[in-house]
C-alpha cells in the first residue's frame, strides 16, 4: 500500500512540474504500448515473405488479358473538349501535401498549370482513347502503399492494413471521363434506382 501511494505521490508531483517541452514525456507513460512495426503473419518469418504476404493479400495475381485485335474508331464517339479535361482537374482535390507527385511523379498542381497554359499537351494525347474504346497499359499502373490500421488488437493478419493507391493525372481525367459518359447513358436508358 505504501508503493502505490508513493507512486500516486510521485506522478502527481511529475504532472505539476510538466511543461510544454516535457508533457510528451508523461504522455508516452500513460500511452499503451505500440504493436511491433513488422507483424508476425502466418507463414511469413522474414521481412521480405512478411511483405510478400501483404501484397499478395491486396494486388492478387490476374490472369493476362487476350491481346487486342485492331483498334477502329467509333465515329459516333463524342469529341473530348478542354471543358472535358478542366472539370476532372479542378474537381480533383490537391494531394496532401500538395507537392506529392501521383504515379507519373509529376505534382497534381503542375498538371492544373500545365493545362492551363496548354490544354492540348493533355488533350491531344487523351481524346483519341475514348474514340477508339482503348485504355493503354500504361495507364493502368499505380503506387500503393501499405498502412497498418489504428486500434487493431493485432496485426498478425493482412486485414489489419489498408492500401492507399496513388493512379498517374492521365488516368484520372480518363477514368473520370468514362465515368461522366456512362453515368448519362445510365439515366436514359433508366439503368439507376432514382430512390
Amino acid at each position: 500500500m505504501a508503493i502505490k501511494r508513493a507512486k500516486t505521490s510521485y506522478w502527481a508531483d511529475f504532472l505539476v512540474k510538466t511543461f510544454p517541452q516535457t508533457i510528451w514525456g508523461a504522455k508516452q507513460v500513460v500511452a499503451p504500448t505500440k504493436m511491433p512495426r513488422f507483424p508476425s503473419l502466418p507463414g511469413a518469418s522474414d521481412l521480405v515473405s512478411i511483405n510478400n504476404a501483404r501484397l499478395d493479400h491486396f494486388f492478387p495475381p490476374k490472369d493476362h488479358l487476350p491481346k487486342r485485335g485492331r483498334l477502329t474508331q467509333d465515329p459516333s464517339a463524342d469529341p473530348l473538349t478542354n471543358d472535358t479535361i478542366k472539370n476532372p482537374l479542378s474537381e480533383s482535390s490537391p494531394p496532401s501535401p500538395p507537392s506529392a507527385p501521383t504515379s507519373d511523379v509529376i505534382a497534381y498542381l503542375v498538371w492544373k498549370r500545365v493545362h492551363n497554359i496548354n490544354p492540348g499537351i493533355l488533350l491531344d494525347p487523351i481524346s483519341p482513347l475514348p474514340a477508339f474504346d482503348y485504355h493503354p497499359p500504361s495507364l493502368k499502373n499505380a503506387r500503393g502503399v501499405i498502412l497498418h490500421k489504428q486500434g487493431k488488437a493485432s496485426y498478425n493478419s493482412p486485414l489489419s492494413f489498408r492500401k492507399i493507391v496513388r493512379v498517374q493525372m492521365v488516368q484520372k481525367i480518363l477514368e473520370h471521363v468514362m465515368t461522366v459518359r456512362l453515368s448519362a447513358i445510365a439515366h436514359f436508358r433508366c439503368l439507376l434506382n432514382s430512390k
